[in-house]
């Protein structure tokens, strides 16, 4: 089901977590178009996406 979300990139992820969204991580990374992506963006009107591993390093990084 992830495979068919649309990648998030740092800017959307800051703002959905900001305005009350949430990360989960997925049962089962998958590797696509040069990206692991590990986690699915929930943000709070119910929109998913995909969020590579790259992402979710810069947006640790930036949340320090």
């Amino acid at each position: 089901m992830q495979h068919g979300l649309k990648s998030a990139g740092v800017d959307i992820v800051q703002r959905a977590i900001g305005a009350g969204g949430s990360l989960a991580p997925m049962a089962s990374s998958f590797y696509s178009g040069g990206y692991t992506y590990t986690h699915v963006l929930t943000t709070k009107s119910g929109t998913q996406y995909r969020v590579s591993k790259q992402v979710m390093r810069a947006v640790a990084q930036l949340t320090k």
